[in-house]
């Protein structure tokens, strides 16, 4: 069985060992095993069947607090908040964001200012940080960016802070500043550079990538994702190949070439799959979703967006979720349910405008004003495309700008559009 294919059980069983040596992990499993017999013995007498659940697969099944519990009692400090760290990023990648935040806030809490524990203490605000920015909750994620950064400059962590600043610059692309997005991630990168962190210099780079799609800069983006590559495949981190190939499948995706769009992002998933990383996995089946929409097989573009948006709703990704919404609204409308693709659309608006991400709430007004105009309906199809441009023209997407004036201009006549 490849490493990657381990179950949450074996790979928690690991950790265990590569912080407390075999004398833990035997104590620890032994206890486990006793847990699991007793329960089941007693679930039997009550006359309930299947129980205990089985809880080797997923984190959110395992009764991670009572091992936890455990390794805290045997292990000195320092070893424990760095285990508890590591089981948190295990549970992060599974998708389980609420036992990784509970296992981040831990340390937090337990770490407290301790000089000692500065590090440790910023690595796990810095990935609670994280898990806010894909749900979207701001001012969390900025709060804990910050106090991630003092610690990490009290620890006279360089890496750290790089972290940080790269992180940062994911904040404020989501709000749609990609020039001060661009300033944080090259100070990253070249902080990184400067400390020998290549692998992290990279995903830097790859950042950057990123930044130049949405800006509609394709051949800067393209070279980004080629220098990125090598460095990635040297270091053979598999997480970081399928972030890699999911972005190339946006690049394509966005210049038009969907066979190549569709082979990305299907890369992208055999490597996720290999380390069980399931949020890049729901955002891959989204793209997947969007290409076969542009390639007119609605169909697979339905199921392929209902399979993200059911991975999206396990870990609570709510900008994902409205994004699966407007691909869903997209696919009704091209065939022509446009009731069920308004209601689609709208909600993707609403979930947008809630959280305060105008790249998104962009191409959601964009597509329902595609929607308006199909119907006829030229009045509200021209206030959706001009809510569309002037969002592109906020976040400096420059293309989508160009695309949704087009779209005003093929209606000369209805009245302006500015």
């Amino acid at each position: 069985m490849k490493a990657g294919e381990r179950n949450f059980s074996e790979l928690l069983w690991g950790l265990i060992a590569q912080f407390g040596g075999e004398p833990l992990l035997k104590a620890v499993r032994s206890r486990f095993d006793e847990m699991q017999s007793s329960e089941a013995k007693i679930a039997g007498e009550a006359g309930i069947g299947g129980f205990p659940p089985r809880s080797s697969e997923t984190s959110s099944a395992f009764p991670l607090d009572a091992i936890v519990t455990e390794c805290d009692q045997a292990l000195p400090k320092d070893d424990f908040f760095e285990l508890v760290l590591e089981i948190g990023n295990l549970c992060l990648t599974g998708g389980d964001f609420v036992s990784a935040e509970r296992l981040y806030s831990l340390i937090v809490n337990g770490a407290g200012k301790s000089l000692r524990h500065a590090g440790v203490s910023g690595r796990a605000l810095l990935r609670r940080a994280e898990i806010s920015l894909r749900q979207a909750e701001w001012s969390q994620a900025l709060e804990d960016l910050r106090r991630s950064k003092r610690m990490f400059l009290r620890a006279r962590d360089q890496f750290g802070v790089a972290r940080v600043e790269n992180n940062i610059g994911i904040y404020l692309t989501e709000h749609g500043d990609l020039r001060q997005a661009a300033v944080h991630v090259k100070k990253a990168r070249a902080i990184f550079e400067r400390v020998k962190q290549s692998e992290m210099a990279a995903a830097a780079l790859m950042d950057l990538g990123i930044l130049a799609t949405i800006g509609g800069r394709w051949s800067e983006a393209l070279s980004c994702f080629g220098r990125a590559l090598p460095r990635f495949e040297r270091e053979g981190n598999v997480a970081r190949l399928a972030e890699l190939y999911h972005n190339l499948g946006m690049l394509y995706r966005a210049r038009g070439d969907l066979n190549a769009a569709l082979g990305h992002f299907e890369t992208s998933l055999s490597y996720s799959a290999q380390v069980t990383y399931r949020p890049l996995m729901g955002l891959s089946f989204l793209g997947k979703s969007l290409t076969c929409t542009k390639m007119g097989d609605y169909p697979l573009a339905m199921a392929y967006a209902n399979r993200a948006i059911g991975i999206f709703r396990k870990f609570d990704d709510r900008l994902s979720i409205a994004d699966a919404y407007k691909v869903k609204g997209m696919v009704q409308r091209e065939m022509r349910n446009f009731e069920a693709a308004e209601l689609y659309l709208r909600t993707s608006v609403r979930l947008c405008e809630q959280h305060d991400h105008p790249l998104n709430l962009a191409e959601s007004y964009y597509e329902l004003g595609l929607l308006y105009k199909m119907q006829g309906d030229h009045a509200r199809a021209k206030e959706a495309l001009v809510r569309s441009m002037r969002l592109f023209r906020r976040v400096g997407a420059r293309r989508d700008v160009l695309t949704a004036k087009a779209q005003l201009d093929s209606m000369k006549g209805q009245g302006r559009s500015e």
